[in-house]
């Protein structure tokens, strides 16, 4: 990704986040895209509010995959 298409992409998030933000206490954006080359992951990760509250609502999220993570292995080797 060039600087410019970089630095539109930032925008882009932040402008999503600070409108989100408007209507809600806290907003947590993560971002996933594959580099020009193809092989390289390029992360972004953008916040607003309450860190703890932030922190603790991406602690509860990744517990929750975990359980369905396991749920649907259990299922699949049923």
């Amino acid at each position: 990704m060039d600087d410019n298409a970089e630095q539109e992409t930032t925008k882009l998030i932040d402008d999503c986040m600070h409108r989100i933000r408007e209507h809600v206490d806290t907003v947590q954006i993560f971002i996933t895209l594959h580099g020009d080359d193809g092989k390289e992951t390029l992360t972004y990760d953008v916040g607003s509010g309450n860190f703890y509250a932030r922190q603790g609502q991406v602690e509860e999220w990744v517990r929750i995959q975990r359980v369905y993570q396991k749920q649907y292995a259990k299922s699949k080797s049923e």
